[in-house]
């Protein structure tokens, strides 16, 4: 082979005044005493002997993407908490609404307006909105009922009472 064909090929050393840089994550070895550039990323970890180690560091490329993730994951766990929440104070107002309902079953069979038991009809009335009637006392035709519910293994109770309105005209003069 000629020299200018070794001179056509890749260059075994970097051309004078340039700077060469070990690629990103290398460790490179530099005898001792000789003079390093100053060059971001790199730092001396180590000098023993004749030879110091130094060791490029790394930039923050990707952290972004880390912190992305976080905050995702984050707001996902709000939301989720949120939704559970909303969740058992939609299961609190069926179960008030299927109390009332069982107290005016209770109070519509305790005035005669439908045969029956008070307590019975409201025990049905409970077992249609999904709970179980706790207590149910009748007083005339006032009736008032405590069910409850278990939910998640808690229990959602609420009490309701029914019957015809009071007046506070005296007695004899109509309203």
């Amino acid at each position: 082979m000629s020299s200018a064909h070794i001179r056509l090929g890749t260059p075994t050393r970097a051309p004078r005044g340039t700077q060469t840089r070990a690629p990103r994550g290398t460790q490179t070895l530099v005898p001792r005493g000789t003079q390093t550039l100053a060059r971001p990323g790199t730092h001396t970890l180590i000098r023993r002997g004749t030879l110091a180690l130094e060791r490029h560091t790394h930039d923050n490329r990707g952290s972004g993407s880390v912190l992305a993730i976080a905050l995702i994951g984050a707001m996902l766990a709000c939301a989720s908490l949120l939704f559970t929440l909303a969740w058992a104070l939609g299961v609190k107002h069926t179960v008030q609404a299927s109390a009332e309902a069982a107290a005016l079953a209770a109070a519509d069979v305790a005035s005669g307006a439908i045969a029956g038991y008070p307590c019975e009809r409201a025990a049905e009335a409970s077992a249609l909105g999904g709970a179980s009637l706790d207590s149910c006392e009748i007083t005339g035709d006032v009736a008032t009922v405590r069910i409850s519910r278990s939910v998640l293994g808690f229990d959602v109770a609420a009490d309701a009472k029914a019957g015809p309105e009071e007046s506070s005209s005296p007695a004899g003069v109509p309203p």
